[in-house]
């Protein structure tokens, strides 16, 4: 924990450097980097905060470290001054980024929505050591249910979903990539495909959604593996690898504009990737769409397990001007599922647990091969923007259902954001 700690003060060091230096610059594209806070510590609000914070320091990295590339970013120099830069400094931090959401806010969290805990203790990571930089204790507070358990396992990837649409949804909200972007939708992406292929985690939930689901338990790895093809063609992918291996790495560009499409007077923006469901495989597409007084992203779900299907839509409009420095956003979701286990959900209790009732109001779910049912959810942002800095609050609430990493159980959430903009580089229209 040690290794941690340094860590941490590193990055509190970095981010002040880049407020700093940052303060002294602006435009119309600025970004706005959103810290949150919420009562209940959920998975959504602590990976978005830890990917944040992550951004934060690779920015810092980028303002300490680009002045200096300035006579000649190509030069032999400069190219193996970046490459240590990123082995001795930012590898560490992205390992980090990496770790803390999966165990932490992936599977943690879901452990402890069911009433149980985990913990997780960090070592020093690559290139300060060569043993695994982490381990991780899960402490069940009761029997799980086979949905339950299922979740406990896919957690972290859930967690891994949550930052890197989080990266791709700000980065069609600025405009343009910075390589802190590239960087950790690149490494969240790729290890997203490593676990489905050949994790542990994938392997013992897919047993599990066999007997859970009906079918043989390596039909559902066989389909997760399949449905890699929706992140292989994912064009943001690609080009968060253009920005991390070539904008960035031979040519020395900190940031770019990505390839958009002009439709109505929007800059528009494509991303697929497969999302993991209980009863098997989601294929996900998002249109994301930015023009100066508005945002877009409407996303469609398609889950085709080995038995079992689903069907949802997410339509998510932000940064709308309401005049002066107040801004608005809207969320909502709709979607058909099969249950997760015989469990209805409703909660939470004011001490934090969630109440499951078998069957909920005399109307049995039955286990995974029960009929599928309608949920949906709904979400409204409050900001205010002033100078650099922006406040404002969230308030939502849903049914009972799967929906990214957020609680299984109906129930509502609240929250308040805080934020500063990050001055954009000199970038064409």
């Amino acid at each position: 924990m040690n290794a941690s700690s340094t860590t941490s003060r590193s990055i509190a060091v970095l981010a002040t450097t880049l407020i700093v230096v940052a303060a002294s610059s602006r435009d119309a594209h600025a970004e706005p980097v959103r810290f949150t806070l919420d009562a209940k510590n959920e998975s959504e609000t602590w990976t978005s905060n830890v990917v944040a914070t992550t951004r934060l320091a690779l920015y810092g990295m980028d303002t300490v470290m680009g002045p200096l590339e300035k006579s000649d970013p190509r030069g032999l120099a400069e190219t193996i001054g970046r490459i240590s830069t990123f082995t001795l400094f930012e590898l560490p931090i992205l390992s980090y980024a990496l770790v803390i959401p999966h165990e932490v806010f992936g599977h943690g969290s879901r452990y402890r929505e069911f009433g149980g805990d985990a913990s997780v203790s960090l070592d020093a990571p690559f290139p300060y050591s060569f043993e695994a930089d982490h381990s991780v204790s899960a402490r069940p507070g009761r029997s799980l249910y086979d949905g339950e358990r299922i979740l406990a396992h896919v957690g972290g990837l859930h967690a891994q979903e949550r930052a890197s649409h989080g990266v791709a949804f700000g980065t069609a909200r600025a405009g343009y990539f910075r390589r802190a972007d590239s960087l950790v939708y690149s490494i969240f992406a790729l290890t997203h495909a490593a676990q489905v292929l050949f994790g542990s985690d994938l392997r013992a939930a897919s047993r599990i959604a066999g007997a859970q689901y009906g079918g043989d338990g390596e039909d559902y790895r066989t389909a997760h593996a399949a449905s890699l093809v929706a992140d292989v063609i994912d064009p943001y992918l690609w080009i968060a690898l253009f920005g991390s291996l070539v904008s960035y790495g031979a040519r020395g560009d900190r940031a770019f504009v990505p390839p958009r499409v002009r439709v109505a007077g929007f800059d528009t923006y494509l991303r697929t990737h497969s999302f993991v469901y209980p009863w098997g495989p989601g294929y996900v597409a998002h249109v994301m769409a930015r023009r100066p007084e508005a945002a877009l992203d409407l996303s469609i779900d398609v889950g085709a397990g080995p038995t079992r299907s689903s069907l949802a839509t997410n339509v998510h409009v932000a940064d709308v001007r309401l005049g002066g420095p107040l801004y608005l956003g809207v969320e909502a979701a709709l979607w058909s599922q099969p249950p997760v286990s015989s469990v209805a959900y409703f909660g939470p209790l004011p001490t934090g647990a969630f109440i499951g009732l078998p069957g909920g109001f005399g109307q049995p779910r039955g286990d995974g091969k029960g009929p599928s049912f309608v949920g949906g959810a709904a979400r409204i942002t409050f900001e205010a923007r002033v100078g650099h800095f922006l406040v404002g609050v969230r308030a939502g609430a849903k049914s009972e259902g799967v929906w990214g990493e957020r609680p299984i159980a109906a129930g509502a959430d609240a929250a308040l954001l805080v934020g500063y903009d990050l001055a954009p580089p000199s970038l064409g229209p």
